[in-house]
């Protein structure tokens, strides 16, 4: 299974099965509803009228690109990754803020806290008092608000320091061929079950890990 996203005008992608991620092109974005598997060994000329408003050059780059990808096994795959799954560890951390049923944001208040010198910011669910599902929607904007910050921070775009939400700080791995993967225990899994809300956080997770790392 493959499962994109975009947030701050990049696109994403995560093979849920190698757990491989990689950034993607709009063109590539775009080609995926029209690929076939296997991938053919020359660029198939049906993809040119699929996709007429991209020059035909653009397209084959794409469709080799995404080739090689599948070839080395963490697009579209059915292997699983023989990377090991690493627990998450425990990270210590300067500052903590909470929300709940009643207080499902939290995102000025990670931001404020960085803003006066808080490098590593937790943010947690009250268990007594979880976010209703009919509020993850709110949830989902709090994570995307925080990652989008965190990504200006990296790239200079804002004169603050870039910090870490400890939330984001999944475990990754890098495998022989130099291919990133998300290798925490099972989060790869929650775009095949998990709720709105534990995929956005991991879909934000996977943009910080790819600006902090310059990829």
């Amino acid at each position: 299974m493959l499962h994109t996203f975009k947030i701050y005008g990049q696109r994403y992608a995560i093979d849920t099965v190698s757990g491989a991620i990689h950034k993607l092109t709009e063109l590539q974005t775009d080609m995926l509803r029209y690929l076939k598997l296997p991938f053919e060994s020359a660029f198939p000329s049906s993809l040119r009228y699929d996709l007429a408003k991209y020059e035909s050059a653009k397209l084959k780059e794409a469709y080799l690109e995404l080739k090689k990808l599948w070839d080395d096994g963490v697009f579209m795959s059915e292997t699983p990754s023989t990377l090991p799954s690493i627990a998450p560890a425990v990270r210590d951390f300067d500052k903590s803020v909470q929300f709940s049923a009643s207080k499902p944001v939290f995102a000025t208040e990670v931001i404020k806290l960085a803003d006066n010198g808080s490098a590593v910011i937790s943010a947690v669910m009250d268990s007594f008092a979880p976010v209703k599902e009919c509020d993850y929607d709110i949830v989902e904007g709090e994570y995307e608000r925080i990652a989008k910050e965190i990504i200006k921070r990296v790239g200079g775009r804002v004169p603050f320091p870039a910090f870490t939400f400890i939330p984001f700080e999944l475990d990754f791995a890098v495998d022989a061929k130099g291919y990133p993967h998300l290798v925490s225990e099972g989060k790869a899994n929650v775009f095949e079950g998990g709720s709105s809300a534990d995929k956005k956080l991991v879909e934000c997770a996977i943009a910080v890990y790819f600006a902090k790392n310059n990829i």
